[in-house]
Order: structure tokens, then sequence, then C-alpha cells
């Protein structure tokens, strides 16, 4: 089904930027929490390297919390 292809390959996600207007606030729905505070905390508190899963459908915003996070960090 070459059409159901082409239009899969159409609509790939791609992660925004941290910051971007386009992003959408999602803390509401994945129960309040926001995700960068809680795994930057854990990063920023650790002695040791750290190792967190982060998982989700594609598309979710996965890559897009996660620029947003390292953004937070680097500041």
């Amino acid at each position: 089904m070459p059409v159901l292809d082409d239009i899969y390959n159409t609509f790939t996600p791609e992660p925004l930027p941290a910051g971007s207007p386009k992003s959408v606030d999602f803390r509401e729905v994945r129960g309040g929490n926001d995700v960068s505070i809680e795994l930057g905390r854990r990063i920023r508190r650790s002695n040791d390297f750290t190792c967190q899963l982060f998982s989700g459908h594609l598309g979710g915003g996965k890559s897009t919390e996660l620029l947003r996070l390292a953004a937070e960090l680097k500041q």
C-alpha cells in the first residue's frame, strides 16, 4: 500500500526546540508532573551518573521535553 506508506512518511514528527511557541503544555494530562523538574532534580542531586527511562508514543513530545530539560540544566 504505497499510499499509506507515503502518508505515514509525510507526517514524521520533529522535536521542537526549547521554548518553542508551538509546544503544548501537557502537564495536566500527564498527572500534573513537570518532567524537566523531576528529571532535572535527579540529575542535579546525584553524585554519580544516572540513567533514566523516558518512554512514550511516537510524536508524544519526548525529545521536545528532553531539549527543554537540557536548556534548563545549561542555565
